[in-house]
């Protein structure tokens, strides 16, 4: 019988722009937190806790009191969470996963690593009733991210954690939320996953990273989505030309050129490229557009689907 249950929703991410300058401390981006059906339901068992998951790995049992992180765990980053939150005197939990947010080869690019994270540090806090503010689980989820992927900037993770659009400054030193003045969100998913730690280990200029918290501060202030979209552009250039060949493929390239065809259409690549997503802001274009955009990707094989803002819970 279960005694207590708690289930929360957690959010995925997609980067606005400066998703590589924002690697080097101090730099800036700009990232959303979208609405997934990501969940995470942590209940009372009365033997050891548990990991489990609809996604292709095995359970894993596990004692509180005694918790590692084995080598090359596949549950290394909601061990390494959990490692963060020292519960060694809570009664044994058990943790189930729920995600559509793909796996492996297959997964969506929303930040699946970075929602696991969060959501068990949201969902155990829930339970046990700790009352940890905002901030103090983004520090704890993104110390977990970091100690397991070793890279980024913990920007996705800011994300997630605070919901709606932010401008954030690495490594976790300002997120500031955003009153972002356009809802309308789209997404282009190709279908190719990327490791995205493998691609930002870059040697890039000085000058890339002045421009580019140039261009993301611009974005965050304006309010007029010409100005917008010049700066998304801009940003857009700036990673074409610094980042090496293959950072846009043909699926990303096809994909932008038909969508700047419209002049109420926004787009940029969302996050290391190389594949994945690209993110697309609608500011009136009108549905014959948007279905006319939609039918010319799914000819070329590509997803393109609304998303949601998630809601922004940042203190």
């Amino acid at each position: 019988m279960i005694k207590h249950e708690v289930s929360v929703g957690v959010p995925g991410k997609l980067f606005v722009a400066g998703e590589y300058a924002v690697t080097r401390p101090g730099s800036w981006a700009m990232v959303a937190a979208i609405k997934t059906d990501f969940t995470v339901t942590v209940t009372e068992t009365s033997g050891l806790s548990a990991l489990t998951t609809n996604v292709d790995l095995p359970d894993f049992s596990f004692s509180l009191q005694q918790l590692t992180v084995p080598a090359d765990s596949e549950w290394a980053f909601a061990l390494s969470a959990l490692c963060e939150m020292n519960l060694f005197a809570k009664q044994e939990i058990a943790i189930h996963i729920e995600s559509r947010l793909g796996f492996g080869a297959n997964k969506k690019g929303y930040g699946s690593s970075a929602s696991v994270v969060v959501g068990v540090i949201d969902a155990v806090n829930a339970f046990f009733e700790l009352g940890l503010s905002e901030n103090r689980r983004f520090k704890m989820a993104a110390n977990a991210h970091q100690k397991v992927q070793g890279s980024g900037s913990m920007g996705d993770v800011a994300a997630i954690t605070a919901g709606g659009v932010i401008l954030y400054q690495s490594p976790g030193a300002q997120i500031i939320p955003l009153n972002f003045p356009w809802k309308n969100i789209y997404v282009v998913r190709t279908g190719a996953a990327v490791k995205t730690g493998e691609k930002l280990a870059l040697s890039l200029p000085d000058d890339f990273y002045q421009m580019s918290d140039e261009i993301v501060l611009r974005l965050a202030k304006t309010k007029n989505f010409e100005e917008f979209k010049r700066d998304l552009d801009a940003n857009q250039f700036l990673l074409l030309t610094n980042l090496p060949e293959g950072y846009m493929t043909d699926d990303l390239e096809l994909a932008m050129s038909t969508i700047r065809g419209y002049d109420k259409l926004a787009a940029k690549i969302s996050g290391s490229g190389f594949g994945e997503n690209i993110i697309v802001f609608d500011h009136g274009a009108g549905k014959t557009v948007l279905q006319e955009v939609k039918l010319k990707l799914e000819l070329a094989g590509m997803i393109f689907e609304k998303v949601e803002l998630a809601e922004t819970k940042y203190e």
